[in-house]
């Protein structure tokens, strides 16, 4: 019965109406803290995922008694390896949706996170954290110390020689961690309080408190013990978002009537925020793809580029038409994938989401765009310029409500088709072959324009060394070239 249901939805699936007048919308507010402006469409299908969760529920009950988590321990590791070793039901009932209190353990589980945590020696997010904090407090000593001038005579320097030495080699390291963590710090302290401004639950508006202390200790502790990533904007809203998922969880009762989930099973602030950072840094390490985080967005710029060859083929009329309008999707909407769609769609279908990209990679993440663009091409295709398709873009995303049809769409042969890891693998080889070669033409072009100007330049102080207006019209038109030259660089 799910199956015809959602598969009636889903032949039926096309870009949204024009949209309604506020009077016809009602506010709600989601299991995230949420506020969201509903029209009657996406209100019924809020009420129809709801209803299919709670059908659904049972079927997860074999999984929750297992203490041990055998059929879910590394799912996604599993499955890459050998597809057959995992569960077939269980990625039945992941793609239809993780109960969201039970996403904590399941995400852990089958990410990989929980054995990362394991694996990992006793305490080691308190240690990385408390390191990081105190690096940059030394940071702060020494160069306030720097700054005041402030200096010990040579009694006071004698008698704390001892003390020094022993010291000095640990203020040293914590001072050079210090000097590269700073700038990230600095750049997290900017963005924790502009993420999700709306949200009361992360802000810590009301009873409960907030999340920002959370969000940011594991921000610094994963650029901290990942300086040559670092902090990356986009890192705000995926680390925030976790840490609501991970604490809100919706009460339950089993069989017997006993109520469990968030009441029973409510863990510490302290346990909710490492639980944060270790699915966090599973996902940006081990579940998406590498370097998308890069300060140079070599993966970003290769992602969308191997999504774009995806499109090619799946959507060949929508793919003509943004390369026809130079419409780039990693300019259009870069957030998809450096907010990982926590920005992008509605916060239930962003979880829904997560449970697949937690259990299969990014190839999930693939699957998701190119059912978006298959069901809005039309849409798309009415698009001549690019703010009218970052706005049609940004509105389809974001009035996604029906998280079941969007999911059956993305795993359906007749609108994404057959999605294998080898022709995800053929495409991304294609798009980091592509990319080499406008680099090269690129910096090819570069060279000649920097040659021209400088013989125009050089000519110019050739003819002007016993002055003249032509002569001065040459240095400054060379010069202004160059100049532009470098803004385009």
């Amino acid at each position: 019965a799910y199956e015809r249901e959602v598969s009636s939805r889903t032949s039926a699936w096309e870009p949204a109406m024009p949209k309604p007048p506020a009077a016809e919308r009602t506010r709600a507010v989601d299991a995230y803290g949420f506020e969201l402006q509903l029209t009657p469409e996406a209100a019924r299908a809020r009420l129809r995922c709801a209803a299919s969760a709670e059908r659904r529920a049972p079927r997860w009950r074999v999984y929750r008694v297992d203490e041990t988590d055998a059929a879910m321990r590394d799912a996604r590791g599993r499955r890459l390896a050998k597809k057959s070793s995992v569960d077939a039901n269980l990625t039945r009932l992941i793609r239809k949706g993780v109960p969201r209190d039970f996403r904590r353990r399941a995400w852990m589980s089958v990410s990989g996170a929980a054995s990362r945590r394991a694996a990992a020696p006793e305490g080691h997010y308190a240690r990385v954290l408390r390191d990081a904090e105190n690096s940059l407090k030394v940071l702060r000593t020494t160069n306030d110390e720097k700054r005041d001038g402030e200096k010990r005579d040579g009694d006071e320097r004698r008698k704390n020689q001892k003390t020094d030495d022993a010291t000095k080699k640990e203020t040293d390291v914590l001072s050079t961690l210090g000097s590269s963590l700073a700038p990230f710090a600095a750049q997290i302290d900017l963005d924790i309080p502009r993420t999700f401004p709306e949200n009361p639950l992360y802000h810590g508006v009301g009873a409960g408190g907030g999340g920002r202390a959370a969000v940011r200790n594991v921000l610094l502790a994963y650029a901290a013990e990942h300086p040559e990533t670092g902090y990356c904007q986009g890192m705000n809203y995926v680390a925030a978002f976790l840490w609501l998922a991970v604490s809100r969880g919706e009460p339950r009762e089993d069989a017997e009537g006993n109520e469990t989930g968030e009441k029973k099973e409510k863990a510490s602030e302290a346990d909710t925020e490492e639980t944060t950072y270790w699915l966090f840094s599973c996902l940006v390490d081990d579940v998406m793809a590498p370097e998308i985080f890069a300060r140079d967005m070599r993966g970003t710029l290769r992602e969308f580029r191997t999504l774009s060859l995806l499109l090619r083929s799946k959507t060949p009329k929508t793919h003509a038409h943004l390369a026809r309008h130079d419409m780039d999707l990693c300019m259009l909407q870069s957030k998809w994938l450096l907010c990982v769609f926590t920005d992008s769609f509605p916060a239930e279908t962003t979880a829904r989401v997560l449970d697949v990209v937690f259990a299969e990679g990014h190839k999930a993440w693939l699957r998701v765009c190119v059912a978006m663009m298959v069901a809005h091409g039309d849409a798309i295709r009415k698009a001549a310029h690019v703010p009218d398709a970052m706005a049609i873009l940004k509105r389809a995303f974001a009035e996604q409500h029906d998280a079941d049809a969007l999911l059956k769409a993305a795993h359906s042969r007749r609108w994404v088709g057959a999605f294998s890891r080898q022709v995800v693998a053929k495409a991304r080889t294609s798009a980091v072959a592509q990319l080499r070669r406008e680099a090269e033409a690129a910096a090819k072009a570069r060279a000649a324009r920097e040659s021209k100007n400088a013989r125009r330049i050089a000519e110019g102080n050739k003819k002007g060394a016993g002055g003249g207006e032509e002569a001065d019209r040459a240095v400054s038109a060379g010069e202004e070239e160059k100049n532009d030259d470098e803004k385009k660089r």
